[in-house]
This record gives C-alpha cells, sequence and structure tokens, in this order.
C-alpha cells in the first residue's frame, strides 16, 4: 500500500541546489581581486587550495543538477577553506589595508556546507574556528594589516551570518522530517483502516453464505425425517456445493499485491491459527510499495498458515513462530516465510508421497507459482519450513483524484517559525553590537544609533505574528519605509573617504528581513525593499570614492539572497501541491489494493477454509440414497454448531481454539460462545481464552462451557465452566491477567 511521497527529499534536492548556487555566486565578488593576488601567491597554496576549492565548487554544481548528493563535495570544500584560511599568511601575498582580503567571500558558504552536513552544533564550531583563523590572518600583510577591532568583527560576522542561513535550512529539514512522519503514520491508519473495513465487507458477504445456505442445509440434514425432505435437503446440498465452486472460481488471482497489505494480513491469518503464533517482520519501509503477483502472494499465505496448522495440531510444541522478509537482490524482489516450531520433529523421508499439506498444500503450491519450500526436521528438536518467491515486483496501477486545492500561502511542511524568528533577532543583535563596536568609524553617530532602533522595529514588524504565513498589508508597508529608514539614515554615518568595513553593521541584517518578506509572501514588497537599498547604496557610493564599484558590492548580497528566497518559496509550492496529489492518489491507492486483496487472496482462503470443512459433508448428504444415515446426523449437526460458532464468536475463534471445541463437542460437552463485541480480542487475551478453555476442558467431568466477551474493549472477557457439581468462573482483562473463582458449589 505504497508509502508517503517524502518532502524532505524534495527540501533536501532543493538545499543541494541552493548551496552549490550560492558557492558560485560568493566568487564572483572576489574574482577580480582573487585574479590580481593569485599571480603573485605561493605555487603550492595556488595548486593545493584554489584549485581545490574550484574543483569543489564545479563538483558540487554538478551533482547537484544530476539530482546526487553534494555531501562530499560540500565537506571537501568546508575542510579546503579552512586549510586555506589557517595557511593564507605564508601563501598569499601583502594587501593594502583599504579592504577585506578576497577569501573572506568563501567563508559563508564553507560555514554553511559544513553546518547542514554536520549538524548545527559541528557547524557553530567549524565557523568560530573559521573565524578565529581569520581574525589572526587579518591582522598580517596578507590579510590587509588590519586592526584587531576590525579583524574580530569580520571574523564573528562572516560566521554569523552563513550559521543564521544554515539554521533556517537545517529547521527547514527538521520540518519536513516530522511532516513526513506524521504522514506516513496517518497513512498508516488510513490504510489499516481501508484494509479492516475492505475485510469485514468480504467477510460478512462470506457469512452470508454460510449462515443462508451451508447453515441451513446442515440443519436440515440434521433433523430430516420423510423421504420427501431427504429429497429436498439433498437438493439444497447439491445447490450449496454449486454455489461454493462458483466462489471459489471468483477467487481468481490476477493482479498484483503490496508487501505491506500481504504482511497485515500474514499476521491476522498466524493468530486465527492460534495467538499463541509469533509473528515477526524483516521489511525496510523502502519496499512497503512493492508489489508482487497476487498467485504469489496467496501461495505463500497458504503454504505458511498450512505449516502453521501443522506445527500447532501436530508438533506438540512449546513455541511456534513466523517470521516474514524481504530484501532486494538487484531488479528482482525476493520474499520470504519461515515457520519454526519446538515440538517433536520428524523425519523427512517418512513422510507419504500421498501426503497433501506437505506435497499439494505447500509445496506444489509454491512451485505453481514460481516459488520454493524447503521443510528440514529433526527428532525431538523441531521442524522449519522455508517458503520463498523471487521474481520483479510489479508497478502499480493507481487511479488518481483531482486534488483539494492548497492554499497559495501554505507550505509543505511547518515552517520553523520560532527559530527563524531567534535567528533574525540574533543577527540584528550581532550586527548591531559590531555597530557599537566600530563606531569609532562613523562620521556621525546619531544617524547610526537611530538606524539601529529602526532596525530592531523592522525585526519586530517583518517578524508579526498573524493569522498566517502572509505578511499582513500594514506590516508589509511599515517594513518597507523601515528599510529606507534604516539604509537612509546609514548613508549619513558611513565614512566616504574609506571602506567602512565592519561599520556596515547593517549589511546581512537587512539581507535576512529581505528573505523573510519573500517567505512571508511579500516578494513584491522585498523586491521594492532591494531597489530601496540599491538607491540608498548607489547615493552613498557614488558620493564617495568607490563609485560604481562599491554600489555593485553592497547591492550583490542582498540581490542574491532575494534571489534565493524567491527561489526557495517557489520549489516549496511545487512541493506542496506534489504532496496534495500525492496524498490523494495514496488515499485511492490504499482503497484500491485493500478491496482488491480482500476480494481476490481474502476470500481464495476463507473459502478453501469452508471447502475443505463443509465440502465432504455436503457431497455424502448429496449422495445420500432413501434417508441420510444417523452418523451423517450427527456429524451434520457438530458441523452445523461449529460453523455457528465461528459465526458468532469469530473476535476470538481461532483454529486452535475450533478443535478444541469440536473435540469436547463429539463427547458431548456444551460449549457456547456469546460474543459481543465489535472488533477481535487483542493476542495475549486470545491466548488466555484458548488456554482457560483447554484447561477446564481437560476434565472428564465438564459438561458445559460458556465463554462471555463483552462489547467494549475495556471490558472483561469470562469463561464459565461446570465441572461436576462446581461451577467456576474465570475473567481475562485486556491484559491477559486472569482470575478464577468458584461461584456454585453443592455440599
Amino acid at each position: 500500500m505504497g508509502s508517503p511521497a517524502s518532502v524532505t527529499l524534495g527540501i533536501a534536492l532543493l538545499i543541494d541546489r541552493m548551496m552549490a548556487g550560492y558557492n558560485v555566486i560568493s566568487w564572483l565578488p572576489s574574482v577580480p581581486y582573487a585574479r590580481t593576488e593569485l599571480v603573485r601567491a605561493q605555487w603550492w597554496w595556488v595548486a593545493v587550495f584554489c584549485t581545490g576549492l574550484v574543483g569543489t565548487t564545479v563538483l558540487m554544481v554538478i551533482r547537484a543538477a544530476r539530482t546526487q548528493s553534494v555531501r562530499a563535495p560540500a565537506v571537501a570544500y568546508a575542510l579546503l577553506t579552512l586549510g586555506a584560511v589557517a595557511t593564507a599568511p605564508w601563501g598569499l601575498p601583502e594587501v593594502p589595508t583599504a579592504r577585506e582580503p578576497w577569501i573572506w567571500w568563501l567563508i559563508g558558504p564553507s560555514v554553511v556546507c559544513a553546518a547542514i552536513w554536520a549538524g548545527l552544533a559541528w557547524g557553530t564550531a567549524y565557523g568560530a574556528v573559521l573565524g578565529f583563523c581569520f581574525a589572526v590572518f587579518r591582522t598580517t600583510s596578507a590579510g590587509g594589516s588590519a586592526d584587531l577591532r576590525t579583524a574580530i568583527s569580520q571574523g564573528l560576522f562572516a560566521p554569523a551570518a552563513a550559521l543564521a542561513i544554515a539554521a533556517v535550512a537545517l529547521g527547514m529539514l527538521k520540518a519536513a522530517r516530522r511532516a513526513d512522519d506524521l504522514a506516513q503514520t496517518a497513512y498508516a491508519r488510513e490504510a489499516a483502516a481501508a484494509m479492516d473495513r475492505a475485510l469485514a465487507a468480504e467477510r460478512d458477504q462470506l457469512d452470508r453464505l454460510v449462515h443462508d445456505d451451508v447453515l441451513t442445509t446442515l440443519t436440515a440434514a440434521a433433523h430430516v425425517q420423510d423421504g420427501a425432505a431427504v429429497e429436498a435437503t439433498k437438493s439444497l446440498a447439491s445447490a450449496t456445493l454449486v454455489k461454493l465452486d462458483e466462489l471459489c472460481s471468483k477467487a481468481e488471482t490476477d493482479g498484483a499485491v503490496t508487501l505491506s497489505g500481504l504482511v497485515q494480513l500474514a499476521q491476522t491469518s498466524a493468530l486465527q491459527v492460534s495467538p499463541a503464533v509469533l509473528f515477526g517482520t524483516a521489511l525496510p519501509e523502502s519496499l512497503d510499495g512493492e508489489r508482487l503477483p497476487a498467485a504469489a502472494a496467496e501461495a505463500l499465505l497458504a503454504s505458511t498458515r498450512e505449516a502453521l496448522r501443522n506445527a500447532v495440531r501436530h508438533a506438540r510444541a512449546r513455541h511456534v513462530a513466523v517470521n516474514w522478509r524481504a530484501i532486494r537482490e538487484g531488479p528482482l524482489l525476493r520474499l520470504s516465510s519461515r515457520v519454526e516450531d519446538d515440538g517433536a520433529g520428524f523425519e523427512i523421508g517418512s513422510v507419504p508421497a500421498d501426503r497433501l499439506g506437505l506435497r499439494l498444500s505447500m509445496a506444489e503450491r509454491m512451485r505453481d507459482a514460481g516459488g520454493t519450500c524447503s521443510v528440514s526436521s529433526e527428532r525431538g528438536v523441531g521442524t522449519t519450513v522455508e517458503l520463498a518467491w523471487t521474481g520483479a515486483s510489479t508497478a502499480p496501477d493507481w487511479p488518481t483524484r483531482s486534488p483539494r486545492p492548497r492554499a497559495m500561502h501554505a507550505l509543505p511542511a511547518d515552517f520553523p517559525v520560532t527559530q527563524l524568528m531567534t535567528l533574525t533577532w540574533l543577527l540584528v543583535g550581532v550586527g548591531i553590537f559590531l555597530g557599537l563596536l566600530n563606531a569609532n568609524r562613523f562620521i556621525e553617530v546619531a544617524p547610526a544609533v537611530l538606524a539601529m532602533v529602526a532596525m530592531c522595529a523592522l525585526a519586530a514588524v517583518v517578524l508579526h505574528a498573524g493569522r498566517s504565513l502572509r505578511l499582513p498589508t500594514w506590516a508589509a508597508l511599515s517594513s518597507l519605509a523601515l528599510i529606507a529608514a534604516v539604509a537612509g539614515l546609514m548613508d549619513f554615518a558611513l565614512p566616504k573617504d574609506r571602506w567602512p568595513d565592519a561599520a556596515l553593521w547593517h549589511f546581512y541584517p537587512l539581507q535576512l528581513v529581505l528573505v523573510v518578506l519573500a517567505i512571508r509572501r511579500r516578494i513584491k514588497i522585498a523586491v521594492v525593499g532591494l531597489l530601496v537599498l540599491t538607491v540608498c547604496y548607489g547615493w552613498w557610493s557614488l558620493r564617495s570614492d568607490f563609485g560604481w564599484t562599491g554600489l555593485v558590492i553592497a547591492v550583490f548580497g542582498p540581490a542574491v539572497f532575494l534571489l534565493l528566497a524567491i527561489i526557495v518559496t517557489r520549489r516549496l509550492r511545487a512541493i506542496a501541491r506534489r504532496q496534495d496529489l500525492a496524498h490523494q492518489q495514496e488515499i485511492v491507492a490504499a482503497e484500491e489494493s485493500a478491496g482488491w486483496y480482500a476480494a481476490r487472496v481474502q476470500r481464495s482462503l476463507w473459502v478453501a477454509d469452508l471447502i475443505e470443512t463443509a465440502s465432504t459433508t455436503l457431497t455424502r448428504i448429496a449422495a445420500a440414497d432413501r434417508d441420510i444415515p444417523v452418523p451423517l446426523k450427527t456429524e451434520a449437526r457438530l458441523l452445523e454448531a461449529g460453523l455457528r460458532e465461528a459465526l458468532v464468536a469469530r473476535n476470538v475463534m481461532s483454529d486452535e481454539l475450533a478443535e478444541v471445541t469440536d473435540a469436547a463437542r463429539r463427547r458431548g460437552v456444551s460449549v457456547t460462545f456469546v460474543d459481543s463485541r465489535r472488533g477481535p480480542v487483542p493476542p495475549i487475551v486470545g491466548r488466555a481464552v484458548t488456554s482457560e478453555v483447554r484447561a477446564a476442558l481437560q476434565s472428564s467431568a465438564v459438561q458445559k462451557v460458556v465463554v462471555r466477551l463483552g462489547p467494549g474493549p475495556h471490558q472483561v472477557t469470562s469463561v464459565v465452566y461446570q465441572d461436576g457439581a462446581r461451577t467456576r468462573l474465570t475473567t481475562i482483562d485486556e491484559t491477559g491477567s486472569w482470575r478464577s473463582e468458584e461461584i456454585e458449589s453443592s455440599g
């Protein structure tokens, strides 16, 4: 019955591609400076680190384009960057003090790579080490001989901004995994409910046949008196046999079934043989949706049940276990069922050729379905039956329904809102701290302080909770005005004769604000905000010594971040739409697979049981001469009682319990089941009921046994039996615990 489509895979692929693109884009601002410096750099540094960084970036792009994991090149990129920064004082030439070294632009992507693929804790540790190495390098001549304040600011800010990006990405992955887990749980419940509904409907149909035809025939045969009644009963028996044959022919299997549905039914079938059977599976979740031919499924299920019946009936075992296992062997699927008991065992060579249970029901049935059956046994040790089928799984043929439209502002998983708010405030706080730390670089302090106040207000507005993901109109417009206020005020505070370096404290917080606007479905406002930043940065840069180069450097980061945010949000909406469609398909698949399985495989097994139980007696009734012999009447009466109990006590009845009660009835014991329960009892309760009834019927003096199942799951099951002059009551709760007491005695 398949598994829900994974949101996590889509998000992981998206992050891989975004990370590869981020690495490529981060190289662009550094190219003009790197080109002049690398010509004078040490050859070994260029050969090892520069070539390695470029190579891993290209490899990440190629693997991301091919939808392959970029984990290995991402880790290599992070390690190469750390090595490059640590050895840069010896590998790079002296640079001017007016700007940061070109390698500074590579810190952000490397921290993102480390944090996403090693976890946020390791990413933070990596960022701290890398930031420290860069701060040390920045104070050297190769790093521009910056003062300690500038070195610390730049070494702190780049990793902090990158960790904010990585934390949001990891939060998205975590939310996607949680959404997948919830979807898998809900789907499993829905699929199980669909299977239960289909099985109940099919069982009701078969019960009507048993009640209206089989039981009527057996009752008539048990009480027939005159010749006319005998002829009518014989005709009724012949007609019932014809209906059984027709029902059996309808159970032909010609389709495919899922592994998850097969195992669910196998467990039910095993517990119907005996509640004491230990059931186990080794089925990888990735194979749940694999489908195998119905003929193979029915052969495995029927043969497994036959092996369990043999173990329960003949082995005198203390433990009987069945284990199902599925593995993929290249393009083929291998499914096996292993039945083991620790009973008496037997000599394989002593089994007669006409022993149908071993030869026809298991070995030949498996061979006809393309499978194998192997039996190993040793006297005093036990018996093992191994059933296996290997073949190609079939593609599911699932109908589709039109998915319900998803709200345009919705995402496929719960977005980590709390995490995003925390990181935004953290980045704003770090930015303001660095701004205050480098306040001596401002030409006017008052505008910078006002800009810091406006930045706090901007963060509060853009993170306004609201009723949905979409930011309210008033908040969107207010954030646009505050972006203009922060950037405009900083134009009056930034120096014009030298590069501000860490005085650009508002650089990354404003980028993150644009990203939040895009995520909160205000892409147009974010684009306008980017234009406002461009105007403000341009007004400052063109009036200073940096001209168009300064404008490009200042605007490049916000533009790239906004572009990535727009791509991410669009991709998330596409994943959400695909998830809706997949969810609808899975619902239909669950219904179709469950209904088909019940109608084909389960009906085949139930009909086979009914034919095995009743056909011989019905055939003898139909072939009777002038009168129905007394032994045949007795057989009909006992069979009618057993089938009637199977109808009214289906929630607790098993093959083992049916054999015990049938043997008791044959020696004159009255056994009655009163089943008011709405569903099957737990296996532990079934085992306790079977054990108690068996113990009661072992006494030769027992005259009557009544088993009563309460209507609710929290009501006890009672077993009352009359043994000679005394009557005992045993109550069994839902945990299988029992309490026995004598309720009547005679002196």
